[in-house]
């Protein structure tokens, strides 16, 4: 039930910190002036005889063309290499999940799923969990074995000065 509280108020969270409120009561009054921004995207600023054919990709492409010609001494080209570190983070972000995962299946204790509703589905966790539950009956039935010794020792006992309380009452009249 908390499990599914928790999830709840961290989905309205995630939602609430997506929606998009504007500047409203919050502008100042020169803010509140000045012209609206006007995003482009590419598609103004540019004139289209210069730009270079892009073929049958370049009339369906929502984004102008970027001038880019592929020639040499074209300004794009700038003769560097990208940066080295490059290649670990795109190999980190494909190796992470796999890490997780795997992390999941070390760190667990036993044959334990990292989420319980699953037991049931795992045949190594359900022959655990049989195991430890025939544990359980049989330290159970341990106690339960060693309560009744315990209660028929102290019977025992308890018959034992009950008829020494008996023997000493009878010899006490005969003493008389």
């Amino acid at each position: 039930m908390r499990v599914g509280m928790l999830i709840l108020l961290s989905n309205a969270l995630v939602c609430s910190a997506l929606v998009a409120t504007g500047l409203r009561g919050t502008v100042p009054a020169v803010q509140g002036r000045s012209s609206v921004v006007v995003n482009q995207f590419g598609t103004g600023n540019y004139d289209p005889d210069d730009m270079p054919d892009r073929g049958l990709t370049g009339i369906f492409s929502p984004i102008a063309g970027n001038g880019f010609t592929g020639k040499k001494g074209n300004v794009l080209d700038t003769g560097k290499s990208g940066n080295p570190l490059a290649p670990l983070v795109v190999a980190a972000s494909f190796a992470l999940p796999i890490v997780f995962c795997l992390a999941l299946v070390v760190i667990t204790p036993g044959k334990q799923l990292p989420f319980n509703f699953l037991d049931g589905l795992y045949a190594p966790r359900v022959e655990e969990l049989r195991k430890v539950e025939e544990k359980k009956v049989a330290i159970d039935a341990q106690e339960k074995k060693e309560k009744e010794a315990e209660a028929a020792k102290a019977a025992k006992k308890a018959a034992a000065a009950a008829a020494a309380k008996a023997a000493a009452a009878q010899t006490a009249p005969a003493a008389k």
